[in-house]
């Protein structure tokens, strides 16, 4: 029988790749002749946290020329793993050791992956009452100079750029500046999850606060059309649902090169959203659809437009307004059976729900027919106007949400068309319980990291 040993080189390089650092690492105990191969994968990502333990291991693995030579991956964290940011605390501080390690992180010369990490707390610059460390004026900075270090000559060869709790603000200096257009220019991979301010005291009206809109008016032209003409990996993804509130249209944006998207907590309410998907049919072959639901009925409390979009700026006070509630038709089956018709290079699909994106990679993603595929919208409702859909056999329901359409019951219907789906794909399946399908060899993981989000 052979052993492993006597597998050729790029075999076990290719093996040791679909470890985790800590198993490569483990591995590389094993004997001498794996060691190799492990060591490129321990040392293919690095982390630098604003903790000193951390800065001292970015700068050996720098200075050391062979294991500097391994790194391909760096993701920049400005808060440490068990920080919390409290409110009202100081504004951030970052030491002169993690400054020295962030301007140095375009010397890895085979990098070609990095991404910052901001905390997920923040405040904007009008609200009172209470602040995050991670002040807007900190983030813009740190922002600008991570372009700038992105733009430099030694991080040309940089292609893939993640942006984590990035905080809904654009700001011009940094949006309109040569380091920006000119790295969006040429990344092949942007992941952007979006950062939104939490109106505590009130949660309701964190959809009414204006930058929540307003950023996503500018997304489309800010951040995605730079990348239009040569993007092939795109995820994006809120905190917040988006897509009808705050609304993101989509339909003057094409990527003829897309080969993955990845989107997360994206609401569906309109039919051009389902067509812009399949419009990228010549080239799409990874789908990802995380905390994404259909919004099937809408009871608006502030005034729509014609599509039944909600107008801005929203008049939150004004109840003589006329609104008008509508129900979006399509179903999750609808969806899979035009994928599965009109999505002919389609070979790797995940549906499901994880809170903060934590998949650890692409293959661990979920296949799941999460309850929350199918949400209700009531204006104006508390906590939330997002409301997991009143059930048939929930008898106790909350007197308001009487007015709302009880939750489709198509859990078979969807089901057998996501088992089509994953069957013409040639993915693997494994039907279970209550209208559920997950794939197998998938580990649920409940807490989230970053670096999870980033499938590293």
């Amino acid at each position: 029988m052979p052993r492993l040993t006597d597998l050729p080189n790029e075999l076990l390089y290719r093996i040791t790749s679909y470890l985790d650092q800590p198993a490569a690492a483990r591995l590389r105990l094993v004997c001498r002749a794996v060691s190799e191969a492990a060591k490129d994968k321990v040392y293919s990502s690095i982390v630098l946290r604003p903790v000193d333990e951390s800065a001292t291991n970015f700068l050996h693995i720098l200075n050391t020329t062979d294991l500097a030579r391994r790194v391909r991956s760096c993701d920049i964290y400005t808060c440490a793993r068990e920080e919390e940011d409290g409110v009202n605390q100081d504004e951030k501080f970052l030491s002169g050791a993690w400054n020295a390690c962030f301007t140095r992180f375009p010397n890895f010369k085979n990098l070609a992956a990095v991404s910052l990490v901001f905390s997920p707390k923040c405040t904007s610059p009008e609200t009172d009452g209470w602040e995050y460390p991670e002040s807007t004026e900190f983030r813009t900075r740190l922002l600008g100079q991570f372009f700038e270090l992105l733009n430099s000559e030694m991080a040309h060869d940089i292609k893939e750029v993640s942006i984590i709790n990035l905080q809904n603000l654009n700001d011009e200096s940094i949006t309109s500046s040569d380091n920006f257009q000119e790295v969006l220019a040429r990344v092949r991979s942007l992941k952007i999850y979006i950062a939104t301010e939490q109106d505590e005291p009130s949660p309701e009206y964190t959809l009414h606060k204006s930058e929540f809109q307003i950023f996503m008016d500018e997304l489309p032209s800010t951040w995605l059309q730079p990348i239009s003409s040569h993007i092939t990996v795109l995820s994006l993804a809120q905190d917040e649902p988006f897509g009808y509130l705050p609304k993101l249209d989509l339909r003057s944006i094409h990527f003829p090169h897309l080969a993955s998207l990845h989107i997360g907590n994206w609401t569906f309410t309109h039919d051009w959203q389902l067509e812009w998907l399949i419009s990228h049919h010549i080239t799409l072959h990874s789908l990802f659809l995380l905390d994404c639901s259909i919004i099937y009925h809408i009871l608006p409390n502030d005034p729509v437009d014609s599509e039944g979009y909600y107008t801005f700026p929203y008049d939150a006070e004004n109840d003589s307004v006329e609104t008008a509630e509508f129900r979006y038709t399509k179903r999750w089956h609808d969806f899979f059976d035009r994928f599965r018709t009109e999505l002919p290079h389609l070979h790797h699909f995940r549906i499901g729900t994880q809170p903060g994106f934590a998949a650890r990679s692409e293959r661990e993603l979920p296949v799941y027919l999460a309850r929350t595929r199918y949400m209700a919208f009531r204006g104006g409702g508390m906590p939330t106007p997002w409301i997991e859909g009143p059930q048939p056999w929930n008898t106790t329901r909350i007197k308001e949400y009487e007015e709302l359409d009880d939750a489709p019951e198509c859990d078979e219907l969807d089901r057998s068309a996501l088992e089509r789906l994953l069957t013409k794909i040639g993915q693997a399946k494994v039907p279970s319980q209550k209208g559920t399908m997950e794939v197998p060899g998938m580990r649920w993981a409940y807490h989230y990291t970053v670096e999870n989000w980033m499938g590293r």
